[in-house]
């Protein structure tokens, strides 16, 4: 592969591929700092491999990986390459090992190479490819006795633990409304934390911060704990803030405005001197002069105080003197900025206190809400995911217990690899050093494996801090490096071999993509929280001369609104689009006139130089920081010109259209007298209703419009079949679960074709997950219909689609969505923005960032009533979400692998510090040389919509080869078929395969619809006819008829009490009729199995494996009866279809060669009526085999 590289690349990628010989080595523990797309997932397999070649037991590997696609990817990968390795031929076998060892193979490797399929797939549970959350599960359920914690114990899913954590926050609120001081003194405290909380802060916001709070469930636990329970905390938060918990507002203001914490002299000059000023200054003066001759402050009176010296954002006045006042009193101006200083100072520590009350008030809500969690989780014998980590963590720490877990995990673990390990966290960085803690000390160190007979033990670790992305989740990018070098000391010092590397190389992107990313980040400070390193390495293209582009289109500027006349007419329709209107329908144009429009045909912007093809849907990969309106723009822009999109990544399940009118539906079944409901339902797909019909039965009607539609039945067809269905459905929502009723709508009644013709195929996403949700509700709760609607509703359920693969079609997806994923070309349009800053509570360093002090927390005021402490928290935060916006970016345009085009609109607020359009053209601009400027104009595409305005361009031509999707190089002649492809094929003897004697392999009849309300019943009855008949012969008589109503009277089956006994009558007057004597008489068996080989005419044989419906054997002739249940019954017998005449030919030849003695006669009973027909010999022969 690298002979066709030249020159510098040439040395790169040698450098490259040694690094990865060496990072897949099993002799050395190693660190890889991986850059985006320089082939880590390869070296993490690789050294898998080369791990079990080298002798190591599956069972004794452990990778951790971060998500649980990553996870079966790679065991996907590996089991390919050794199932590969069980069938190849000794050359391609020697081949592929030489390549991934980098020497000739040993034949004892070649020899286990093909055995090692079969040893992962013997290994208990295969190879051990996990998730972090994963393997903690798994280590709880072998280990839960010594975790402390109850056997066979739930595992929560993210929704289960919300509606859990849901359900203990109301019932803390519920205890706190009720309080009473004298029951429940600890709810009557809560019940002055809630009143103080919700005084200050909105619905929204007080959910937000009590959710915040019992998030960090793991955090606030370590803070009482640390502290020795929650009020010592609370003390030492007031301790932080230089405050005491005695200390209230009133007392401080009161404080303020005492006697000697002023400078009473100074302050009444100034008050005078005011009196002889201008109006404004008299103003002040007098109001000085009132409060120097009342002398008390408090919290109402301390505001209108503070004003007479400082702003509403509280700074000094600039004009704290006039220029007469202060040229004719200029010691004055001091006394001024002295008061101004020192109520400035006052602020503060109001502010400050108020920052302290409100979090203790916060975390006594949060604390008790926490509890009450715990509480619920123990009652269900269940753990999160932050549980199952946490008590890994603390059984691989604790003494005496941890050596037997390492032992008992089949003798122990050998080789931990892992995998993004710059999104671990701190907690789970804890587990890992519990697994590998003997590794580098006492026996595990001193192991001597060097005979060769088994690798030493071994940490591999490969990640990319430049992707460090999910700081939400806790990771905590710095750590990377951190525990790099500790482990590389640790392994030192134990004089073990240990390697730390880089790759560079990126065997994804084409060079002027990596040229942008390095011209971006490597300049200005920009590289600070992406490259932890102390300068930033430059990439490496391995696609070097091949094309390649990246483009900076002008931004939309958001248009000049021109005030509209109150008074005018609105004869004409104003049309406004919105800046990121405009943009959607931009990049929905240019993909399909790249893609789809004949007259890009032979335009070469819309080819793919480097891969000689046109762009294709599957191409394009659009990712946004966030999922906004603009996202729902573009996919509405892209369906609109026929270009094959994915939707969104994640959707929310009761904003999807389909899921709506299902809840809408269901709705009308609760309450059918609620017009609105009923008119969406009529309206909607299920029925299909126009403007036209729906305005005819609405207008003039008396009553609801149910009952409109009950009396106007019969007036128009469609409101007949309307009022047929609905009526129907309403006489199942009594009797059936949801899942049930919904399945049956969806299903029987073509609801899921109605709604998919008219909402498209994306469609099928939510109707599945709605199902799933209806059973996982019917499972767990007592089954309703209202109770499912209202945990729908409550659920907030998000569907996550699978866009790893690009399946034909535009991917839309967040850039944390697409980690790990890549596209020929990628569109940043989400560049712009502005800044939210959400309240939230602010943590001091602690043991949450590797300190041994118990972590604090603390709740900011408002933007302008913060204390010194909280606005340098919140200046810290404010930078780590900075930085983590810049790795973001990075990720982002790491993504493309051929072209990357940066766009952006702008609204009207644009306050966002370091927006990415802003970074990108920075960087494009400081290139030496720097990328060439364009103009662009989009009228082309969009007409009076379009705008016009200079870009930026950076661009490589293909200097070789083209290469194929396939990575081959494209051929320029045809290749020979080969002459087996010319020879008509041998034809194959028929596979054993079972005939079953109601539903022959061939193509028979259709079967009578089960959709429709006739057609239901018929096929019902057809198949409880036939279960009548299998059953009933073999019984007493006397004991038929009552076994035979109390099978049809089971509630499954829906029989009223008149229809099942119907449905017997007839069933038992069949078989009490003088003319099925023989078939339900003595000797007649039902079900009964036979298999057997018969040999065709062209010398072929098939085996039959079958069981006839009903055999009769007599001394001198068999009878063969196969039941017709859900076939419309053939008049005559010249009406049978073929194949059901060679179904009963077979079986009569098979049974010629058990009884050869005997006549075999064959019949049919058709179920639809009932009626046995006789088949002739003369017919059967026909169709023998």
């Amino acid at each position: 592969m690298s002979q066709s590289l030249q020159g510098a690349t040439k040395a790169a990628y040698d450098k490259t591929s040694a690094n990865q010989k060496v990072g897949a080595d099993p002799s050395l523990s190693v660190w890889v700092g991986a850059s985006a797309g320089s082939g880590k997932t390869q070296v993490l397999s690789d050294r898998v491999l080369r791990l079990l070649l080298a002798g190591s037991s599956p069972t004794r590997l452990l990778c951790l990986t971060f998500t649980k696609a990553a996870a079966a990817e790679m065991e996907k990968r590996i089991a390919g390459r050794l199932s590969s390795w069980t069938a190849a031929s000794l050359g391609d076998l020697e081949l592929s090992l030489e390549k991934l060892l980098g020497r000739f193979p040993h034949p004892e490797e070649t020899t286990r190479a093909r055995s090692l399929f079969a040893q992962m797939l013997d290994a208990p549970g295969g190879l051990k490819i996990q998730t972090i959350h994963s393997f903690c599960q798994s280590i709880l359920s072998r280990f839960p006795l010594e975790a402390g914690i109850t056997p066979n114990f739930e595992a929560l899913d993210e929704r289960s633990a919300q509606e859990l954590l849901a359900r203990a926050r109301e019932e803390v609120l519920e205890a706190v409304y009720r309080a009473a001081p004298a029951s429940e003194p600890w709810a009557f405290d809560l019940h002055q934390a809630l009143h103080y909380l919700a005084g200050g802060l909105g619905e929204e916001d007080f959910a937000k911060l009590l959710s915040g709070v019992t998030s960090h469930k793991d955090r606030l636990r370590l803070m009482v704990e640390g502290f020795g329970g929650l009020e010592h905390a609370v003390v030492e938060i007031y301790r932080r803030l230089d405050l005491t918990p005695d200390l209230t507002q009133e007392a401080l203001v009161a404080e303020a405005g005492a006697e000697g914490n002023f400078n009473r002299a100074g302050l009444t000059r100034l008050a005078e001197a005011y009196g002889s000023g201008t109006p404004s200054e008299q103003t002040r003066g007098a109001a000085l002069a009132d409060w120097l001759a009342g002398g008390h402050l408090d919290p109402q009176s301390f505001a209108g105080y503070c004003a007479l010296f400082l702003t509403k954002d509280g700074e000094p006045r600039k004009s704290l003197l006039t220029k007469a006042l202060h040229e004719a009193h200029p010691e004055l101006l001091e006394v001024a900025q002295t008061e101004a200083a020192r109520l400035i100072a006052v602020r503060q520590r109001a502010a400050a206190l108020g920052e302290a009350v409100q979090t203790a008030a916060l975390l006594r809500l949060g604390w008790h809400m926490t509890e009450a969690y715990q509480r619920a989780k123990r009652a269900a014998v269940a753990l999160d995911y932050d549980d199952m980590i946490l008590l890994v963590r603390d059984l691989l720490d604790r003494p005496g217990v941890s050596s037997w877990v390492h032992y008992k995990l089949d003798g122990g673990i050998d080789h931990v690899l892992v995998d993004e390990a710059q999104d671990t966290s701190p907690p789970q960085w804890q587990v890992i050093e519990g697994l590998i803690e003997e590794f580098f000390t006492g026996m595990g160190a001193s192991e001597d494996r060097s005979s060769g007979e088994l690798p030493p033990r071994s940490l591999f670790v490969v990640g990319d801090p430049k992707q460090s992305i999910f700081g939400f989740q806790g990771a905590a990018p710095r750590l990377f490096s951190e525990k790099n070098r500790t482990y590389e000391q640790r392994a030192r010092e134990a004089e073990r071999p240990f390697a730390s590397l880089t790759l560079d190389m990126s065997f994804r992107s084409t060079q002027p993509i990596l040229d942008a990313v390095d011209a971006v980040f490597d300049r200005d400070g920009m590289e600070q929280g992406v490259s932890f390193d102390e300068t930033w390495r430059p990439h490496k293209a391995y696609r070097a001369g091949q094309a390649g582009s990246v483009e900076l289109w002008p931004p939309v500027e958001p248009e000049e609104e021109t005030p509209l006349d109150p008074w005018a007419p609105p004869l004409v329709p104003q049309e406004r689009r919105l800046p990121r209107t405009r943009l959607a329908e931009l990049i929905a144009a240019k993909i399909h006139y790249w893609t789809r429009d004949p007259a890009g045909k032979s335009d070469p912007a819309c080819r793919l130089a480097a891969r000689d093809r046109r762009l294709r849907p599957g191409d394009f990969m659009v990712l946004v920081q966030r999922r906004n309106a603009f996202v729902s723009e573009l996919v509405r822009a892209l369906k609109s010109r026929d270009v094959p999109v994915a939707g969104v990544d994640r959707m929310r399940l009761m904003e999807q259209l389909p899921i709506m009118d299902l809840v809408a539906f269901g709705n009308f079944l609760l309450l059918p007298e609620d017009d609105l409901t009923l008119a969406t339902v009529l309206k909607g797909p299920l029925v299909n209703f126009d403007e036209q019909q729906l305005a005819e039965l609405c207008w003039a009607r008396k009553g609801s419009l149910w009952r409109a539609l009950a009396a106007r039945k019969d007036d128009d067809p469609a409101f007949a079949v309307a009022f047929e269905f609905l009526s129907e459905q309403l006489g199942k929502v009594d009797h059936l679960d949801p899942y049930e009723l919904y399945q049956g709508l969806l299903s029987a009644n073509q609801g899921r074709r109605q709604i998919l013709a008219r909402l498209g195929p994306e469609a099928n996403d939510p109707l599945d997950e709605f199902l799933a949700l209806a059973l996982e509700y019917s499972r767990q709760h007592a089954p309703s219909l209202q109770g499912l609607l209202h945990w729908l509703n409550a659920d907030g359920r998000e569907i996550k689609r699978d866009l790893e693969q690009s399946q034909g079609v535009v991917r839309i997806m967040t850039v944390h969505a697409a980690k790990g994923l890549q596209a020929p070309v990628v569109f940043l349009p989400d560049t712009f923005g502005s800044d939210k800053h959400d309240r939230s509570l602010l943590w001091l360093e602690g043991a949450t960032k590797g300190g041994n002090e118990p972590p604090l927390c603390l709740l900011p005021g408002a933007s302008k009533q913060r204390s010194a402490l909280s606005a340098a928290l919140l200046a810290e935060k404010e930078t780590e979400s900075l930085e983590e916006r810049r790795r973001l970016l990075y990720v982002a345009m790491t993504r493309a692998e051929d072209r990357l085009i940066v766009c952006g609109y702008k609204g009207k607020q644009n306050n966002r510090r370091e927006p990415w359009y802003d970074l990108v053209k920075a960087g494009l601009e400081a290139m030496d040389p720097p990328a060439v400027q364009q103009e662009f104009d989009f009228s082309e595409f969009l007409g009076e919509n379009g705008w016009r305005g200079p870009g930026l361009v950076i661009s490589s031509d293909q200097q070789g080869a083209p290469k194929t999707d396939a990575g081959t190089t494209v051929r320029s002649r045809p290749v020979a078929l080969p002459d087996w492809a010319l020879r008509k094929p041998q034809k194959e003897s028929s596979p054993s395969r079972p005939l079953a004697p109601s539903r022959p392999s061939e193509i028979e009849p259709a079967v009578i619809s089960p959709l429709g309300t006739d057609e239901t019943s018929r096929f019902k009855r057809g198949l409880l006819v036939h279960r009548l008949l299998q059953t009933l012969p073999d019984l007493p008589e006397e004991q038929r008829r009552v076994r035979g109503l109390a099978f049809l009277q089971q509630p499954l089956h829906g029989l009223s009490t008149e229809d099942a006994e119907a449905l017997l009558a007839e069933t038992l007057a069949v078989i009490a009729a003088p003319a099925f004597a023989a078939v339900f008489g003595p000797g007649s068996r039902a079900e009964v199995p036979v298999t057997g080989c018969i040999e065709k005419s062209d010398g072929t044989h098939d085996v039959i494996s079958a069981r006839i419906d009903r055999l009769v054997v007599t001394d001198s002739e068999v009878l063969i009866i196969d039941y017709k249940s859900n076939r419309p019954a053939a008049k005559t017998e010249a009406d049978v279809p073929g194949v059901y005449l060679h179904q009963m030919a077979s079986y009569r030849a098979l049974l010629l060669k058990i009884y050869p003695s005997k006549d075999v006669r064959c019949a049919l009973l058709w179920t639809e009526g009932p009626r046995l027909m006789q088949l002739t010999q003369a017919r059967l022969l026909e169709h023998a085999p």
